[in-house]
């Protein structure tokens, strides 16, 4: 709750800036980095996701944030040389495209991790349902007395007194 609030606020503070300081787009870099570099530091401090992955991607976003804003500054009046303008922007490009592939691979791992657990549920369903066709096919269902949870318990004591 307390990220969604400052994810908002971080957003306006952005918005602001950019209205209010038109002239000066240094200031509006800097307020940019500030709050990159502020929510860096809380998400490393406080993990604010459920899992330890979730707050490794963020960190890993963020930082990739930052990186491309300090580019920002290289494309304002402090670099002069076009070649240098083209270096700048390759540099770029490749820190987003960073960006894209791992965020890419990193939810087509979990969706294949997810239906891999898929396929090894319903495998165990069949399973479960063909060993339970099996017991149910034995006369008066001997040596089986508890089916709990997939896993088929038998009660030898019982079977050895019958």
């Amino acid at each position: 709750m307390f990220q969604a609030c400052l994810f908002m606020l971080r957003r306006f503070a952005l918005a602001l800036c950019l209205v209010f300081w038109v002239e000066h787009p240094t200031f509006q870099l800097m307020t940019f980095q500030f709050s990159s570099l502020f929510m860096m530091m809380f998400q490393g401090q406080f993990m604010p996701y459920i899992t330890r992955a979730q707050n490794r991607m963020e960190l890993f976003n963020e930082s990739l944030v930052l990186m491309s804003s300090y580019h920002l500054f290289l494309f304002g009046d402090f670099v002069r040389d076009a070649d240098t303008f083209y270096k700048i922007g390759y540099s770029l490009v490749f820190i987003i495209f960073l960006c894209v592939i791992i965020n890419f691979g990193t939810i087509l791992i979990d969706l294949g991790l997810k239906a891999l657990g898929g396929f090894n549920k319903y495998q165990n369903f069949r399973a479960y349902k063909k060993k339970l066709t099996e017991l149910k096919g034995l006369k008066n269902s001997v040596g089986v007395r508890y089916i709990c949870h997939g896993q088929y318990q038998e009660n030898l004591a019982e079977y050895n007194k019958e």
